[in-house]
């Protein structure tokens, strides 16, 4: 992406995700990737200060600032833009960041590290990783790394419900919920959710929840049988007034 090319962004969610025109906001979360791939050692540690100095590195406010101002030397934000809403889009914009720089790691350790291949050979997007490497490496191989894979997949594996969203999370899939909801009225038809508060709707149809396109009657995965009873018998006590 050229220095000289600035791309507009018209349309910000409340949360600060770009969402409009869509062609430029993928290219807003690409280039968060890029930037913080080409400006953050992979030998950083952590994304924010750890609570108990243990010596560890971390992203300071001073590089987050700098990654800031280095995605918005690309993008314009759309005009009239308060202050209020331009930081939920730095914040949602480092956030992104913090977690492509993560996966980046991964990506690294597991196509390389874990693989048993040979070294990267330090060109393109990982040739600035070549000084850091060695370092990398070494303490991905550690006993602290380990421990501290051992643990995260413990709790990863707690969760019990995952969501089936894909990338492009609520933004697609609510509108596309919303015109299924509407195709059954057309016919006649009244969906099982019609009366559900929108977060719990939304939340059951993310997990996979879905409406026979007939009857309007609820779909459940098993997976997702018990959450679903629960979802209901709360939603019923809501309107008994006892929830």
């Amino acid at each position: 992406m050229g220095d000289q090319i600035k791309f507009s962004i018209d349309e910000v969610a409340e949360d600060g995700e770009p969402i409009a025109p869509e062609q430029n906001a993928r290219k807003f979360i690409n280039q968060c990737g890029v930037i913080v791939r080409d400006n953050i050692p992979i030998t950083t540690r952590e994304w924010n200060k750890p609570k108990v100095d243990r010596g560890v590195s971390y992203v300071d406010e001073r590089s987050k600032d700098l990654l800031w101002d280095t995605l918005m030397s690309h993008f314009n934000l759309p005009e009239g833009l308060t202050d209020g809403k331009r930081l939920k889009v730095k914040q949602w914009a480092l956030k992104k960041m913090a977690t492509q720089f993560q996966s980046w790691k991964k990506r690294l350790y597991s196509d390389y590290i874990k693989a048993k291949k040979k070294t990267p050979e330090f060109t393109g997007a990982l040739e600035k990783i070549k000084d850091h490497w060695d370092a990398f490496v070494e303490y991905k191989k550690s006993s602290e790394a380990l421990e501290r894979s051992r643990k995260n997949k413990i709790n990863a594996e707690k969760k019990k419900y995952h969501h089936v969203l894909g990338t492009c999370g609520y933004k697609r899939a609510v509108p596309k919920w919303e015109q299924n909801e509407a195709t059954l009225l057309a016919e006649g038809v009244i969906p099982a959710t019609a009366d559900w508060p929108e977060r719990s709707k939304h939340w059951f149809y993310a997990h996979g929840g879905k409406l026979d396109p007939v009857t309007g009657e609820i779909i459940v995965k098993a997976d997702l049988k018990t959450a679903s009873d629960d979802l209901l018998q709360a939603i019923e006590d809501a309107r008994k007034g006892l929830f």
